[in-house]
């Protein structure tokens, strides 16, 4: 399939994923109506157009709570990353890191923070629920200023967990749960290896370090609904504001009135939030709470805000409706679910490949049966020639020399490393054109490789390409 947008990268993680897992990123509260409604009214906010302005100097960088960023966006805290790909948050916090923009870790994550803060050049963002047990928030605290985080984003929309009827259908909970979920991994193989065999451990990490032992998947619903507070207010968090050191961010207001509220309160920020739809259902969209919010505190505190962003246009309405900086949650775990970091990096209309160590595509990804549609051209034009490999090769712009490349700068060098398919086949119709077989590479025997396309039939390299299959 070809992935060009957002809608793209949902499609290709709902073919990948076990559904308990898509339906559980997917779906929201009871009949979804928030859910829906927030991506409805944001696509409807109608943008001013002018013209003949001079762009050319166009700078998408903000600086927010002392950070700069790169664009206007920042990755949201998203429960259990680390389910749809492999060690996810790690994944997502570099591709946010090599972007330019924080990553927020939620506190229910699969990696803990001591695993993702050394991989970043910048500081991330720590997500905390307000919970029952003050001795985790405590520990969670001291942790994350430990490692550096430099922001604290405190979500207060979930006094108690919503009411979310897909996980019942999809087996993320229910009866004999964990079998459907087991038939379901087993149906997925690519995700099963990747993830489920190659991605553990698979525990709650910042409860399992405070705890001492592995809290498992299995205990996650179990946990959150005996954790979560139903009578918190303003005063449980401030012995938080009073002894935390740095930016201090309120996640999930709807109203003006509670915006003001965390004005009075000393927040640095608010987010205004309704948990994309996966908390109270029929409540205001952020896109329909966001302008009156803005009237009421703008200038005043700084104003994020998430649910319904699906793209970059969906940003600027964000940014048009009042908000200072934006979060993208759905958005980014689709591309991370399908592809990785690097589809979370752009790679499907860019570079690299994901899971291939660096193998560049020039053409878009398309899908040709179960080869994932991971496509790459090879144009052979005989002007570089990998020193590992003997493949010519030809990168955009190159200059025809008789020059070798090392094997980590050739476009064939994900190919020395794993298990690789490659299929050769013309690009023009010849008559009476056979084709050679499959030719396997080992990564311990990296040295075997094609050395050029070998057809019967008067063809030159040239007129050859090659696809690439995991």
């Amino acid at each position: 399939m070809i992935i060009s947008s957002t809608t793209d990268y949902r499609a290709a993680a709902q073919k990948r994923l076990p559904p308990f897992l898509f339906h559980y990123i997917d779906g929201g509260a009871y009949a979804e109506k928030t859910l829906a409604r927030n991506v409805d009214d944001l696509a409807n906010v109608a943008l001013r157009q002018r013209v003949l302005k001079d762009m050319s100097q166009l700078d998408t960088s903000i600086e927010l709570f002392g950070e700069k960023l790169s664009l206007p966006v920042t990755l949201a805290p998203v429960g259990l990353t680390g389910m749809f790909a492999r060690r996810g948050e790690v994944q997502a916090a570099m591709a946010a890191d090599q972007k330019g923009i924080p990553f927020t870790m939620s506190s229910v994550s699969v990696c803990p923070i001591e695993e993702v803060a050394p991989k970043l050049n910048r500081p991330m963002w720590f997500q905390l629920y307000v919970l029952k047990d003050r001795g985790f928030m405590k520990n969670a605290l001291e942790r994350a200023q430990a490692a550096g985080v430099s922001t604290l984003v405190f979500t207060v929309d979930m006094p108690v967990p919503g009411a979310r009827y897909r996980d019942a259908h999809s087996g993320m909970s229910g009866p004999n749960a964990a079998m459907r979920r087991y038939v379901q991994s087993v149906l997925h193989p690519q995700w099963a290896l990747d993830v489920g065999l190659l991605g553990r451990p698979h525990t709650l990490g910042n409860i399992s370090t405070y705890m001492g032992k592995n809290v498992s998947l299995e205990d996650y619903m179990g946990y959150l609904g005996a954790n979560f507070d139903p009578s918190i207010s303003w005063k449980d968090l401030e012995w938080i504001r009073d002894s935390w050191k740095g930016p201090m961010v309120i996640k999930g207001i709807l109203d003006a009135e509670d915006a003001k509220d965390a004005v009075r309160f000393g927040a640095d920020g608010i987010i205004v939030s309704n948990h994309g739809g996966r908390q109270l259902d029929g409540v205001l969209s952020s896109a329909s709470a966001l302008p009156a919010i803005a009237d009421a505190v703008k200038g005043q505190i700084k104003i994020l805000a998430d649910s319904g962003i699906r793209n970059g246009l969906d940003v600027v309405r964000m940014l048009a409706l009042g908000a200072d900086c934006t979060m993208i949650g759905r958005a980014f775990i689709y591309a991370l679910a399908a592809e990785g970091g690097a589809g979370m990096r752009g790679s499907s209309r860019t570079s690299t490949v994901s899971g291939t160590g660096g193998l560049t595509r020039w053409a878009a990804a398309s899908a040709t049966g179960s080869c994932l549609g991971l496509r790459a051209l090879l144009a052979a034009c005989n002007c570089r020639t990998c020193a590992t490999c003997r493949l010519s090769v030809a990168r955009p712009g190159c200059s025809r020399s008789s020059s070798s490349l090392s094997s980590s700068a050739c476009i064939c060098s994900g190919l020395h490393t794993g298990w690789v398919k490659l299929w050769i086949w013309p690009t023009k119709p010849r008559p009476r054109v056979t084709w050679a077989g499959i030719s396997v590479l080992n990564s311990q025997s990296p040295t075997k490789a094609i050395t050029e396309c070998r057809c019967s039939g008067a063809m030159s390299s040239s007129d050859c390409k090659v696809l690439m299959c995991l």
